[in-house]
């Protein structure tokens, strides 16, 4: 191993470590002074896609999950982080698979104005055992420190959003799975569109489809009057699953209004068409 190469590890090793420690070290919270912050969890297939509400600036997070709930057969593949974490001085992820949790976290040094946006979303796998039949929550947890779900003001107190009830993976992580040619790979079944998510948005919504064979694929966003605003993709492409984003701009790259909206997806001989809501 090289010099530099340790070096960029220790380097590495550190940041996680602090930014740990300064957020998630905090073990009292604070009142809400305005409307009551928010964090909202949307299920689709196997992934959650999260977004967070709150009506002052912050200056961090700390958003923990259990998955293995009570399934164990259940994987995290990946996290995406969207535009305002991706914006974050100091962001990462702490995954402990074998446990089944990861705690999403973040850190601005200037603050985050007040908002409604999508923070993140959560990517998983069931494995072969996995029971269609038994109910498995994202649910939130606390850690050894005691700290638990928070948003941090400027004023370093920790605000500790709301957010309802725990959420079951629907019966939809295993419907589209199916083994593949050496049994070791997953396709879907068929071919199909997820509904958007979020929806309603307003910076940004996430559009999920699978298809079952490769073919040329077509998505389109219209108004309610039937006009095209913009094409998100047109393009051959491979077996497996694919999403699209739309950041509520046409073709031109100018926001459109507030409004209801479709988006249709053509795969050949599939056709399919939803409807979504933007809110500025």
């Amino acid at each position: 191993m090289s010099r530099n190469h340790r070096k960029r590890n220790f380097l590495s090793v550190l940041f996680s470590t602090l930014t740990v420690f300064l957020l998630l070290n905090q073990v009292s919270y604070g009142i809400d002074p305005g409307k009551k912050d928010t964090l909202l969890v949307y299920p689709q297939d196997c992934n959650f896609m999260v977004v967070g509400f709150h009506d002052e600036p912050l200056s961090g997070f700390a958003v923990p999950f259990k998955y293995k709930n009570p399934q164990t057969d259940i994987n995290l593949d990946s996290v995406k982080f969207h535009r305002v974490m991706q914006e974050a001085d100091m962001k990462d992820t702490v995954i402990d698979r074998q446990q089944g949790t990861v705690v999403v976290y973040a850190i601005w040094f200037d603050s985050t104005p007040p908002a409604n946006d999508t923070l993140f979303t959560l990517y998983f796998t069931p494995g072969p055992s996995w029971d269609p039949a038994i109910l498995n929550k994202l649910d939130t947890f606390r850690m050894e420190s005691s700290q638990g779900l928070s948003f941090t003001d400027v004023d370093v107190n920790d605000i500790m959003p709301h957010i309802g009830s725990a959420l079951d993976f629907g019966n939809e992580c295993v419907e589209f799975w199916q083994a593949g040619p050496k049994g070791d790979s997953k396709i879907p079944s068929k071919f199909f569109l997820s509904n958007n998510l979020p929806n309603p948005f307003n910076s940004e919504t996430v559009i999920s489809f699978g298809l079952s064979q490769p073919t040329l694929v077509t998505i389109e966003i219209f108004n309610i009057l039937g006009q095209k605003v913009k094409t998100l993709s047109n393009g051959q492409m491979p077996v497996g699953y694919h999403r699209a984003s739309w950041d509520g701009k046409d073709s031109k790259g100018k926001k459109v209004q507030n409004g209801i909206y479709f988006y249709r997806m053509t795969a050949g001989d599939f056709r399919d068409v939803k409807k979504m809501s933007f809110i500025k």
